[in-house]
Formats: structure tokens, sequence, C-alpha cells
């Protein structure tokens, strides 16, 4: 049902001098000022996403960039763990202040292989978000790497799996699969690296981690 001023149908509305975002007619929406939408924060490093006006609610989904797999020397190397996933939501005017118009924070790299005789891999970065007046924050945590020479973990990179949240599906990245020579990266987001295949006189260096990844729900 769409909200109606004679045959125009209009783009905001005011109750005295405060705007509302939506307006319900018993239990029926029938009028947003807002179209949801989501993004996604891909690159490691720093990132600034702007929170759009109009939004009420905010989901933040994140995953850690995954941890390097192990080198080999006398045995295999194993594969690296991938990068946690944490979600979380936020209301504006409620959690964050309204007057808030960025969400900061850093996308986590994906942990280093082994890359000497028996190394262990790197672990991966964690992912991360803050809001100015928001004090926890959020964070994912980066893989663990895995250990050189060791059978105590399976030589393919761990993988992420994927994440549901509010009803959506999140995907993670599959780990770096168990190959002869040396390890194989895992896949993005998240994946770990898988450790390096055992060689006689010489060590098979383990696989890259992958990098993490942020989405930003507007709603």
């Amino acid at each position: 049902m769409p909200a109606l001023f004679g045959d125009a149908t209009p783009s905001k509305f005011y109750f005295g001098d405060n705007a509302p975002s939506k307006l319900y007619f018993g239990d029926n929406l029938i009028w947003t000022s807002f179209t949801e939408y989501t993004i996604f924060i891909a690159t490691p490093g720093a990132y600034s996403v702007p929170i759009p006006d109009g939004c009420r609610f905010i989901d933040i989904i994140l995953i850690g960039g995954g941890g390097g797999g192990g080198a080999s020397a006398a045995s295999r190397g194993s594969g690296g763990y991938a990068g946690e996933w944490q979600s979380t939501t936020l209301e504006r005017g409620v959690d964050i202040p309204n007057a808030i118009t960025a969400i900061t924070g850093t996308v986590g790299a994906g942990g280093s292989g082994g890359s000497g005789s028996a190394a262990s891999g790197g672990n991966g970065v964690p992912t991360t978000a803050l809001v100015s007046g928001w004090w926890s924050g959020i964070t994912a945590a980066g893989g663990a790497g895995g250990p050189g020479n060791s059978t105590a973990r399976q030589q393919a990179g761990f993988d992420a799996g994927n994440h549901q949240y509010n009803g959506i599906w999140y995907v993670g990245g599959n780990g770096g699969p168990t190959t002869a020579g040396t390890g194989q990266p895992g896949y993005e987001p998240g994946g770990g690296g898988a450790g390096g295949s055992f060689a006689v006189f010489d060590w098979r260096g383990g696989g890259a981690g992958a990098r993490g990844q942020a989405w930003f729900r507007f709603y």
C-alpha cells in the first residue's frame, strides 16, 4: 500500500520538525525513504565506509585472513586455519549516534606460507570495524598458521565455510588443496593455505592464507 498525497507519492514526510524514515499502517509498512543495499570491502588494509543518510540499521559481517600453511622437510607441513567469522547489527540513534557518518577498520591480509625448512605458516590478520560512539567495535580473528613438519593437522588448508546472519548467507573461501610440492594458497575470503609436501633432501613451502573481507548491509 503506497502512501499518497492526492495522486502524488511524496519523497519525504514530516511530523513537526522530524522526518521519519518509515511509515506503517497498522503492521504494514507503507512507505520508506531508504532502499536497502549491501557493499563489501575486499582489499586488505584500512578502509572507511560512509553511512548513508536514511538507513536505520547496519549489519556488519567480517571474516579474518586465513593462516598460511607450514613448510615441509622430513615430513609434510600442516594447513593453516581459516579466518574467524563475526557479525553484529547496529541501530542508529541507539547503538551509535545518528550524526556519525562513517565506519572505519581494517581488512585482514592472509598469513604467509612457511618458507624455510620446517617453518610454520604466518597467522592471518584480523578484520575489524569501528564506529565513533560505539565503544566495543568488532573483530574477526585471523586463522592460525600451520606448523611445519607436523602430522597433527591435515595438510589441506582449512575451509572458512559460509556464515548466515539475519537470514542472509555470506560465502567464505575453501582451504588450499593438498598437492605434491609447494602448498597451494587458500581461496578468498578467509581460506587457510595448504602445507607443503614431503620432498627428499629438499623442503617445500606452504601456501599463503587468503585475505579476509567485510560486508555492510544498510537498511
